[in-house]
């Protein structure tokens, strides 16, 4: 099947390196590795490693059953074909023969029949199914710290995972990474999930129809234990996580501050910059804004609609701008909160190459100012 994680972008999920435990059970290497990161003086090389090829799939698999590599040389070739040289799923595949007595040790000797193997692994579930199956046989709150886990991205935030749990969840995460689910990354200081399959699988494991709610709890936990600082640090994941659920809310005071947080997360998201991402929490803002918020709410109102027309503006979403626009215009209470939507008005025309009503615009607005200017120059 295919898993679709919601939209919470890599970039939204906030480093706590600072605050991020190192897993109990570092392995030497984990911990030399962890050490000269810290070490200036230590020149560290960073090598993305590409799927396998034949040979040396036949090697690997040869080495897993303390064989030849000419004796695995037809296995070999068969859960290539399957794997594409993707060491993480030929291991899974391995593991499924084995489990279905494909693959089994009689006298020492692990033997195999190749038409069984193809068989098999014909008929065998996606790798997506099959990683999902191996959480599935792990101990609940493990499955638990996984599924929290695949919704905050793919380094595992365990101090995120600690707030939602209600405990640490340090143990739960060396379990899963004594599975070869997750690995411990340097670089971050903690573990990531070892490939993107096993984290969708985790996601699998939550039903769909309660994805949403899912996310919606995760956000409201992280966002009411939260000091203020903790909250500016991490308002883009929070509000993302919120946001995946927030059509569930239907409350008017919360909605407005569901509205009031992505005004803010807007704001943070310009500071990466990102105008695409400021769009969404803003545009989103104004989803949860109810038909007499103008009324009730103006500030937040005029904020929403007015920062969105700007930096819709810059994402050439035209449509959207004029909408916006039209709000505030018609909304607002005078001339200065109107500013701000007159002014996207002027650039989303001068990038439209319309220079006569922009210039039309800039001179009605200059004169509502009180200075007056001609709309044509005099000679």
């Amino acid at each position: 099947p295919s898993i679709s994680l919601p939209g919470v972008p890599e970039h939204h999920l906030s480093a706590k390196n600072s605050s991020m435990r190192i897993p109990g059970r570092k392995k030497l290497l984990e911990a030399l590795l962890t050490e000269f990161e810290k070490d200036e003086s230590v020149n560290l090389t960073y090598i993305d490693l590409t799927n396998l090829d034949l040979e040396s799939i036949s090697r690997l698999v040869a080495d897993i059953l303390l064989k030849d590599p000419l004796e695995v040389k037809s296995l070999s070739k068969i859960t290539f074909s399957h794997s594409n040289g993707n060491v993480f799923h030929l291991l899974q595949l391995l593991r499924l023969l084995v489990e279905r007595g494909i693959v089994k040790k009689i006298n020492q000797q692990w033997t195999w029949d190749d038409d069984e193997v193809e068989q098999g692994l014909r008929s065998a579930d996606s790798v997506l199914d099959l990683v999902a199956g191996t959480i599935k046989s792990l101990p609940r709150p493990v499955q638990e710290a996984l599924k929290i886990a695949s919704c905050l991205g793919s380094e595992v935030d365990s101090s995120a995972i600690d707030i939602v749990l209600s405990t640490s969840c340090g143990p739960l995460l060396d379990q899963a990474a004594n599975e070869g689910l997750l690995v411990f990354s340097p670089q971050y200081g903690g573990y990531r999930f070892g490939h993107d399959w096993i984290r969708h699988a985790a996601y699998s494991l939550i039903p769909e129809e309660e994805r949403a709610d899912f996310h919606l709890k995760l956000g409201q936990r992280l966002w009411r234990s939260s000091s203020p600082s903790a909250l500016d640090q991490n308002i883009l994941l929070i509000v993302s996580l919120l946001n995946v659920g927030g059509h569930l809310v239907n409350e008017k005071r919360q909605r407005y501050k569901l509205a009031e947080l992505c005004l803010k997360a807007g704001r943070k998201a310009l500071e990466l910059p990102s105008f695409s991402d400021a769009a969404t929490f803003w545009g989103k803002g104004i989803e949860y804004l109810p038909k007499n918020c103008w009324r009730e709410n103006y500030k937040l109102a005029l904020d929403l609609y007015s920062n969105n027309a700007e930096v819709e503006t810059l994402n050439g979403n035209f449509n959207v701008v004029a909408v916006c626009i039209g709000e505030v215009v018609q909304h607002g209470a005078n001339l200065d909160d109107k500013i701000q939507a007159y002014t996207a008005l002027i650039n989303s025309m001068h990038q439209q190459d319309d220079m006569k009503e922009a210039t039309s615009v800039c001179v009605d607005v200059v004169n509502k100012l009180g200075e007056r200017l001609p709309l044509k120059a005099s000679k």
